[in-house]
C-alpha cells in the first residue's frame, strides 16, 4: 500500500514538473521588448538569428497580440503579414534603425546649380516683398532673362500696379516709341532682382489725338460727314 502511494506521489510530482516547464516555455506572459512601428530583423522559422538554419527577414511590427503572445509583422517587399511568438524575441529578433525619410521630390524651380529660384505666388524668403511701388520708373526685361544677358529684351516703363497675394506681379506701362501706343505688360515679382532696374528719369509725355465725341460722349468720325450732294461721283 505504501509502495503504491509512493508511485502515485512520484507521478503527481512528475506531472507538476511537466506543467511547470510547459507553463514557463509556452504559457508564461513575456513582456514585449518592441512596440508597434518598430523596424526589426527576425527569424521566420524560430531559429535564432545567426544560426545556420535561420531564415532572417526584415519588417515593421504592425500589431502586438497580448492574448496569443505574438508579434505581427509586415515583411518588407512581401504581401501579407507574419506572426512570431514574443518569447522568441531574445534571439530571434534584432532592432533595426528606422528607415530614412523619403527624399523631397525634385523641385522644378531648381536651377542647374541646385539653388532654388522662387516662383510667382510663393511667400518664401527668397521671393521677398516687392522692391518697387506704383509710379516707379524702371527698366525691365520682357522675356525673363536678366538685364545685361545676351538674350534679354530690355524696355523702359512705369509701374502701374503691384499685385501681391496669389498673383505676385508687377504691371508695367512700357514707354511707346514714336507713332506707337503704350503697351501694358506684367512681370513676376520674383524677377525683380535681376530683371528690373530703377530709373531716375521721368515718364515721357505721351501725347494722343483727342477723339471727336458728341454731347453723349459717343465717339464720332475723325471728320465731318459729307452729305450726298457734296460727294463726287466719277461714274
Amino acid at each position: 500500500m505504501i509502495k503504491d502511494l509512493r508511485i502515485i506521489f512520484l507521478i503527481v510530482i512528475a506531472i507538476a514538473i511537466c506543467l511547470a516547464v510547459s507553463e514557463s516555455a509556452f504559457g508564461q506572459r513575456v513582456q514585449p521588448k518592441y512596440k508597434v512601428g518598430d523596424r526589426v530583423e527576425f527569424s521566420m522559422n524560430g531559429a535564432c538569428l545567426g544560426d545556420q538554419f535561420a531564415v532572417p527577414a526584415k519588417g515593421t511590427i504592425k500589431q502586438i497580440n497580448t492574448s496569443s503572445q505574438s508579434y505581427v509583422m509586415q515583411v518588407d517587399g512581401r504581401q501579407g503579414d507574419v506572426s512570431r511568438p514574443i518569447y522568441t524575441q531574445e534571439c530571434g529578433f534584432r532592432a533595426l534603425a528606422p528607415p530614412p525619410p523619403d527624399p523631397k521630390p525634385a523641385d522644378p524651380r531648381n536651377n542647374d546649380d541646385g539653388q532654388v529660384k522662387p516662383t510667382p505666388g510663393n511667400n518664401d524668403p527668397q521671393n521677398g516683398p516687392a522692391k518697387y511701388k506704383v509710379g516707379d520708373r524702371v527698366e525691365v526685361s520682357l522675356n525673363g532673362a536678366c538685364l545685361g544677358e545676351q538674350f534679354a529684351v530690355p524696355v523702359k516703363g512705369t509701374i502701374l500696379q503691384v499685385n501681391l497675394g496669389s498673383v505676385m506681379n508687377y504691371v508695367v506701362q512700357v514707354d511707346p516709341r514714336p507713332g506707337e501706343v503704350p503697351r501694358i505688360v506684367s512681370r513676376p515679382i520674383y524677377t525683380q532682382d535681376c530683371g528690373f532696374r530703377p530709373l531716375g528719369d521721368a515718364a515721357p509725355d505721351i501725347k494722343t489725338d483727342r477723339l471727336r465725341v458728341d454731347k453723349d460722349n459717343t465717339v464720332l468720325a475723325d471728320r465731318e460727314l459729307l452729305d450726298c450732294d457734296n460727294l463726287k461721283h466719277g461714274g
